[in-house]
């Protein structure tokens, strides 16, 4: 397991309704995270800790080449070792673009909004010795898109939750390259089944597991919620309110469970099973 030392918090217990935390090592003898069977949320209330990355966000990352990717300062995409401090590459995409690492480390997925034409998009970026390289891009997406970290191939999916249409889409790449749509999901109604329009939406690395930042009964806060499906192949079941602060936005989950990453702070945080 990786060493990861976790910075004191300084008012997280105000802020994020959790008790700050010492440094501590991620091995400290703690069994090795697991997600509990399909059917059942995960629990999280471990160890509370900080990326060194102030000012990011829209955190992904790739444990096959130890990547992460994100966001820095809301118009650059940065990226460095997992739990590592990035570093801001040469990408020049416009205002706000949402930077999204593939398992394998290989293939960048950028959202971004494009004037002319006036629609929202997707860019397939391939690493390419050492930089990224164009490949593709999908379009249009809806009218406010924001788009989870993609599934591992070559069965690989892509969530595009819009909170002005008020629907979930996913999106589906066979191994072609290029993306197609898969399925489309109402919000409000059966399976999901969630209270308020997505904000947020993350898939985990095996297209298992998603979870989605929505906001609470006053719209002043977000909760976190949880859904998940037996096979690629099936739909999402209905979601369930996690036991987590809340106001995480831009959460990834691990693909076995043991972490989310949000931001939060002016930061990237993570909460440990």
């Amino acid at each position: 397991m990786r060493l990861a030392s976790v910075v004191v918090l300084c008012g997280c217990d105000g802020v994020l309704g959790l008790r700050a935390s010492g440094l501590a090592d991620a091995t400290d003898g703690r069994p090795s995270p697991t997600c509990p069977p399909i059917g059942t949320a995960p629990t999280f209330g471990g160890q509370l800790g900080a990326i060194p990355a102030r000012g990011c966000d829209d955190y992904s990352i790739s444990l096959a080449t130890d990547t992460a990717i994100a966001r820095c300062n809301f118009t650059s995409i940065a990226s460095g070792p997992i739990d590592g401090p990035p570093t801001v590459l040469d990408l020049p995409y416009p205002m706000g673009p949402e930077p999204k690492l593939a398992p394998e480390g290989n293939l960048l997925f950028v959202k971004y909004y494009s004037a002319t034409p006036s629609q929202y998009a997707i860019d397939t970026l391939v690493s390419a010795g050492g930089s990224w390289a164009y490949a593709s891009t999908y379009a249009p997406l809806g009218q406010l898109p924001t788009i989870s970290a993609p599934s591992r191939g070559p069965d690989r999916r892509l969530l595009v939750a819009d909170s002005q249409l008020d629907v979930l889409e996913e999106l589906a790449d066979a191994g072609t390259g290029a993306w197609s749509m898969h399925d489309q999901y109402a919000r409000a109604s059966a399976p999901l089944l969630l209270p308020a329009a997505i904000e947020y939406v993350g898939l985990s690395e095996d297209g298992l597991r998603a979870i989605f930042s929505v906001p609470s009964g006053s719209f002043a806060t977000t909760d976190l919620y949880y859904a998940d499906r037996q096979q690629i192949a099936d739909r999402f079941g209905a979601a369930t309110k996690l036991d987590v602060p809340a106001n995480l936005a831009t959460p990834y989950l691990r693909e076995d469970c043991g972490r989310i990453y949000f931001s939060a702070l002016d930061t990237i945080l993570y909460i440990d099973q």
